[in-house]
């Protein structure tokens, strides 16, 4: 055996060794990450971004992807990573925006909404968890392996809007709660494999995950009154139904990626990730709130404890069900380019087009109903076909997207071999030309810029990381209502919308 024969049989021993003594306290540390919390959208339509280093660098990290956090960004990156090393990284996100609705029936009558107000949506902070594992195994030689926990999608955004209709039970709405809301968080379990395949020249990466989605979606829809239209005087031709759905499911996804030392200071990274889609099953909570007029209910003589009765009662209809929906997170393209102009300052530029047309929206099936809160006549096998047909009736909250693109760059500048410094700016191309389905719980249908600047500092073997960013959305205003998908529900809230959001990222990563 040749003395080369030798030390490469040394390293893969040693790389074995270390990967033994240190599998079984990494996993503990791995399983930590597993508690993710709820984050909120930063970039076009609800992707997420994850790493504080690629996040420094406004996304521009796909020719870069030299920490764990390559497993979501360029897995090929891992390859490049000279020793084992774990990350841990906890975003903070504050959402600032105003709502200020203008929905009238007609364009002239009230509607219940909270016209002509300034409305914010709730300010919490959310706080999203995320990490990862790098490690150098003895496979086909030596081969990367990475497990890492991160977000691919999220949106969360709550407000209330909604005051109710004179002469309804819903006068009685609570305003306190989230009537329109959405908290939906993508996140991926992934182990990712790199390996290169050109020495210092080609790497390429895989990630397979296992994805889980959790959806709560609450809305206020106004419904049809089932009630003989020739019977029915405005306001009570609609009829107030808030819902509110929680549940979760499970998927496989995953990307490719590819990173190509162009030359001594050129690198250029491209990934593709295919299109997931999440079967979510959960309960879903009905309440419709009924119009209350007793003129109609005496002219007419509607028997108590009948259909017509109670839909002229202002009682408050309650009743609950099993949902399914399926949430799909789009196929997506990138490529990007990091230039060392010198050993000090590197320029990054990325780009990325996602095909967001593959988000139809969320379209809930309901199943297995729940009594409605209402004595039944004895001797009568179908007493309420009016009410029934109200509640049992599968609600779509459709979006029209567009495909988009996105540009990222990034500058970071190493003063000192232990320190850098970094800044990013991205712009999101709007995911929509069509306002039809814009509503309070998918608002950032408008161009989004994005500034961030960030700090990372090596100290032994240890790196503390923070990044702070800002996301400005183009102001929007949708003036016309619209029922997209011809079921009678008005699927968007006319309205102007302005506001921002705030991050701040901390962060460390360890090597061994």
């Amino acid at each position: 055996m040749t003395g080369m024969e030798d030390r490469k049989q040394s390293v893969v021993r040693s790389s074995a060794m270390r990967f033994s003594m240190n599998k079984a306290r990494l996993f503990i540390i791995a399983l930590g990450c597993v508690l993710c919390g709820s984050g909120s959208v930063l970039a076009a339509g609800f992707g997420y971004d994850t790493g504080i280093k690629a996040r420094a660098l406004g996304g521009a990290f796909r020719a870069i992807a030299d920490d764990w956090s390559a497993a979501a960004y360029n897995p090929a990156g891992l390859a490049q990573i000279k020793d084992n090393e774990f990350g841990f990284a906890n975003s903070f996100t504050h959402n600032r925006f105003t709502y200020n609705v203008n929905y009238k029936f007609g364009s002239t009558f009230e509607t219940g909404f909270a016209n002509g107000q300034d409305i914010p949506n709730r300010h919490d902070i959310n706080s999203s968890p995320e990490g990862g594992i790098v490690l150098r195994a003895p496979i086909w030689g030596e081969t990367v392996v990475g497990f890492s926990i991160f977000q691919t999608g999220d949106q969360n955004m709550s407000w209330s809007l909604f005051e109710g209709i004179q002469g309804y039970s819903s006068a009685r709405f609570p305003v306190d709660q989230k009537q329109f809301a959405i908290n939906m968080d993508i996140v991926n379990f992934q182990a990712s494999f790199a390996r290169e395949f050109i020495e210092d020249k080609l790497s390429v990466g895989i990630g397979i995950a296992l994805v889980r989605a959790d959806l709560n979606y609450n809305n206020v829809s106004l419904r049809n009154n089932p009630l003989d239209p020739a019977l029915v005087d405005r306001p009570y031709e609609k009829i107030p139904e808030f819902t509110s759905s929680d549940g979760n499911g499970w998927s496989i996804g995953g990307q490719l990626g590819l990173l190509w030392q162009a030359k001594k200071n050129i690198r250029v990274g491209a990934t593709f990730s295919p299109k997931t889609t999440v079967t979510v099953d959960g309960r879903t909570a009905f309440e419709m709130f009924l119009p209350a007029d007793s003129q109609l209910q005496r002219s007419e003589g509607f028997l108590r404890g009948t259909d017509e009765f109670f839909l002229t009662s202002g009682f408050t209809l309650e009743s609950g069900s099993d949902f399914s929906v399926d949430v799909v997170t789009p196929a997506k393209f990138g490529a990007g380019i990091a230039i060392d102009l010198s050993e000090k300052f590197t320029v990054s530029i990325d780009g990325e087009y996602t095909l967001w047309s593959q988000f139809e929206g969320l379209n809930f099936a309901f199943s297995s109903y729940d009594s409605l809160n209402i004595t039944i006549p004895q001797g009568v096998a179908d007493p309420f076909p009016l009410l029934n047909g109200l509640v049992k009736t599968d609600l779509s909250s459709p979006n029209i997207w567009d495909d988009a693109g996105s540009g990222m760059i990034g500058l970071m500048f190493k003063p000192y071999t232990t320190t850098a410094f970094m800044g990013g700016f991205r712009v999101d191309q709007s995911v929509t030309s069509d306002s039809r389905t814009t509503s309070p719980q998918f608002i950032n249908s408008g161009t989004t810029y994005t500034g961030s600047f960030g700090l990372s500092v090596d100290v032994d073997r240890w790196t503390v990381q923070g990044v702070v960013s800002i996301t400005h959305q183009d102001d929007l205003t949708f003036t016309e209502a619209s029922d997209v998908n011809g079921d009678t529900i008005i699927d968007n809230l006319p309205a102007s919308i302005s506001g921002n959001k705030y991050q701040s990222v901390f962060g460390v990563v360890y090597r061994f």
